[in-house]
Formats: structure tokens, sequence, C-alpha cells
């Protein structure tokens, strides 16, 4: 992860620029996914000592940034400050980060399933046919029978096609390099399909 560290109009210390990065390594832990991270440190005259040092950080993460300002007496106090108010934030945004993939498996299980099942060479989307009426099957019109726990893994599509050839399952489910839920699957003419989130595709 990419770290900046400034000082406005004087040379940061090295013993503060440490104490910064172990802390920084704190608000990794807590969020793996800080892209890069922006800390801008002031020294201002203040007629109480202990708003005299203050500091700024910036932690970017995929499609947002968070932002958080302290002073305090020292930049050791100020640094402590300012990361307990970022872990709040990076908790946050990885719930909302957590609600988003569980959203999208959802959406990539039931797209898997029918393109699984639906096959005859029709892509991912494509809605499978009763036998006789020619109607669509909607899948409240089927009783569920069985529940299959899956585990996802982080890997690229080509890795996750290489799983899949030694699958038992037409269809390999795997989190992409976004985070996102994403889903590899046999096609009954041979070939293989990927199956990814509308919110992908409009990224």
């Amino acid at each position: 992860m990419p770290i900046a560290i400034t000082g406005k109009n004087f040379v940061v210390p090295e013993d503060v620029r440490a104490y910064v990065l172990e802390k920084l390594g704190k608000l990794m832990r807590v969020y793996r996914r800080i892209e890069r991270t922006t800390v801008t440190l002031t020294e201002k005259a203040s007629k109480t000592k202990a708003k005299a040092n203050k500091i700024e950080i910036v932690l970017h993460i995929p499609g947002a940034d968070l932002r958080g300002e302290e002073a305090g007496e020292n930049f050791r106090a100020a640094v402590d400050a300012v990361v307990e108010k970022l872990i709040q934030q990076l908790k946050k945004a990885k719930g909302r980060l957590l609600d988003k993939q569980q959203q999208n498996h959802q959406k990539v299980s039931e797209s898997a399933v029918l393109a699984a099942r639906g096959g005859n060479g029709r892509g991912a989307g494509s809605s499978a046919r009763t036998g006789g009426s020619g109607r669509s099957a909607a899948a409240g019109d089927q009783p569920l029978v069985f529940v299959e726990k899956f585990s996802l893994k982080p890997m690229s599509t080509r890795d996750a096609l290489a799983q899949l050839k030694h699958a038992k399952r037409d269809f390999y489910l795997f989190f992409n390099g976004s985070g996102n839920i994403n889903c590899v699957y046999k096609r009954s003419d041979g070939n293989f399909g990927l199956v990814v989130p509308e919110s992908e595709l409009s990224e």
C-alpha cells in the first residue's frame, strides 16, 4: 500500500514518521483493501497547547475515500485519536461491502443454476422452459429440495476455470480481484461461461 507522509512547512521527524506507519498498520489489519494512504501533519500556533499539532489522514479504498482529522498536544496523541475514528469508518465500509457481496452472491448463484441447467447453447441468464406448456419455470413453482454450502476463495478467472475442470459440479463460484462474486460454468456445447453481477459490468 503506497503511503505518503508530508509536513506542512516543516520536516516530519523520523520518530513521528515511524509512529504514524506503525498505527497505519493497525488500519490495514481492520481492512486490507486500502489502496493508498495520504497523511498530512501540521504544526500550528494555538493558544491551547492541546490543539497545537494536527494530522489529517485520507484512506483511498475501492469506491470511496475515508478522511479523518484530529489535533492534539503532540503528534502521537493526534495520531491515536484519528486512527480510532478511521477504524470505525473502515468497519462500516467493510460491513457495506459484505452486504453487497451477499446480494451479488444470491444473484450470481441464481444465474449459475439457470446457466448450468438451461444450457443448450444459450448464454447465462436464459430461462429454462418446462417440458409441455412452453412457459418459463418460475423459481417459486419448484420446491426447494437441496441446499449446498460453497466455500468461496479469491482467485482469477483462469484459476477458477482450472478448479472447475476438476470439480464434480457444473459451476464454480469465486471472489474476483474486485471482491465481487463471479461464477464460471460448463456449457452444454462443451465451452465455458462466466456469470458476473450487473454492478460489475457497469463499473
